[in-house]
């Protein structure tokens, strides 16, 4: 189930997102999303090889 958030931004940061997210043809909120899985999976890959 889809929850909601508040997201505090600077105007820099979010004209940077509305523009990508314009860019890739999708809302805004769907761009922020994937990004932070993306930084999310990526960290979690180089924390878990480093443990190996």
């Amino acid at each position: 189930m889809s929850k909601t958030i508040t997201l505090r931004l600077d105007e820099k940061v979010y004209k940077r997102f509305k523009g990508m997210a314009s860019h890739d043809n999708r809302p805004i909120s769907n761009f922020i999303e994937t990004a932070a899985l993306l930084l999310m999976n990526s960290k979690w890959r180089k924390s878990k090889t480093t443990l190996a």
